[in-house]
């Protein structure tokens, strides 16, 4: 698969500064009035590299999920990071003074792992409902998040039993706190999943990313808009979610491997980073402190960089705002990431605020690719 632009490292900050050139569609009506949501997970480690609750750029989100509260075998719940206890209270603060509503994350991928015992129990089910509740009582939060990664074979029961409990539970408050999961984007994983489970939620934040991975034998985007459309289209038409509850995701971070020599190519396993990760923040610096040659794909609609050794396939500046003018112009309601602590400052460099002006209609100019390196 051939790319139609190609660029060196020097070129780099120019193309993912500008982005694509995008047709500017005429949005629906609530999209027009900003209606459409940008949900960020924070992650409660942020706080370890100085990203604290004062440092957050609210000003481009309308939900915060922070990331994570975990619950014991019995549905007991704790943060997960105990020492950002007073960051989280700050983040909750900052938070509703700019606007923004604020949820709790539990669980997360590497702390799953006592929901299915939670949700076969009724007495856990009950202790993790109730203290579910009291959390959003006690620190006033506006919704409840659940990150279970993921459910298998025979818990699909169980996990309705709890979603149908804890949709009973926050109905009978006096206010408004929103239910929302963090699920799979494709029927792989999703499938031991009962409809109606995805139904009782407020939205459902469809984790359309992370579909290259070691598994594949050639590389593919890390995520492509006809891999979010395919989620999309999944979850409204096979199970029955309406259009006003599908979130699609957005990840902040790339994946490398090596020995591959672009996309489509073979490679032999994860390439250089953090596990073969890298984080935007940190791929920014990689790409310009090491030769690679950076494109940007036309049929999937995402960037990947070749390197001597290695592709690292990523969602820079160009696709992130494709993805926020596809939901802008669409009945969907908005975009969700992971993470805000993998984004940048500086609003030139800023995934966030490419989703945000995408999703907002106010791309400023003409949008071009540079021209191909020589």
């Amino acid at each position: 698969m051939k790319s139609k632009f190609m660029m060196t490292a020097s070129m780099l900050m120019a193309a993912l500064c500008v982005g694509i050139h995008a047709t500017e569609a005429k949005a629906p009506k609530a999209a027009a009035e900003g209606k459409k949501i940008l949900m960020g997970y924070y992650p409660n480690w942020s706080h370890y590299n100085g990203f604290t609750a004062d440092k957050i750029p609210f000003e481009y989100l309308t939900h915060l999920l922070y990331a994570f509260y975990v619950p014991d075998n019995a549905g007991n719940l704790v943060n997960s990071d105990l020492p950002d206890a007073e960051n989280f209270k700050e983040v909750i603060r900052i938070g509703h003074e700019k606007g923004v509503k604020i949820l709790v994350s539990i669980g997360g991928a590497s702390q799953s792992a006592t929901f299915p015992v939670i949700a076969a129990s009724a007495s856990a089910r009950a202790n993790f409902v109730k203290n579910c509740v009291k959390l959003a009582d006690d620190f006033k939060l506006d919704g409840i998040d659940i990150d279970w990664e993921y459910p298998l074979e025979n818990d699909g029961e169980n996990q309705l039993k709890l979603h149908r409990e804890m949709r009973a539970a926050l109905d009978k408050l006096p206010r408004k706190v929103l239910f929302t999961a963090a699920v799979p984007p494709t029927d792989y994983w999703a499938h031991w999943s009962q409809d109606e489970s995805f139904r009782l939620l407020d939205y459902v934040n469809i984790m359309t990313y992370d579909f290259m991975g070691t598994w594949e034998k050639n590389v593919i985007p890390n995520c492509s808009m006809d891999q979010t459309k395919g989620a999309l289209e999944y979850f409204e038409k096979k199970r029955g979610v309406p259009r006003a509850k599908l979130v699609a995701g957005s990840a902040f971070y790339g994946k490398a491997f090596d020995a591959a020599t672009g996309m489509g190519s073979a490679h032999e396993g994860k390439g250089s980073g953090n596990d073969g990760i890298w984080q935007w923040k940190d791929l920014l610096v990689q790409l310009k402190s090491s030769p690679y040659q950076v494109h940007w794909d036309e049929k999937t609609q995402s960037e990947y960089a070749v390197g001597n050794e290695e592709t690292i396939v990523f969602n820079g500046i160009p696709s992130q705002r494709v993805l926020g003018d596809f939901v802008r112009t669409s009945d969907y309601p908005g975009v969700m990431l992971w993470d805000l602590n993998g984004d940048v400052p500086d609003t030139k460099q800023s995934l966030l605020v490419a989703l945000y002006r995408g999703l907002r209609g106010t791309n400023h100019g003409a949008l071009t690719v540079p021209p191909a390196a020589p």
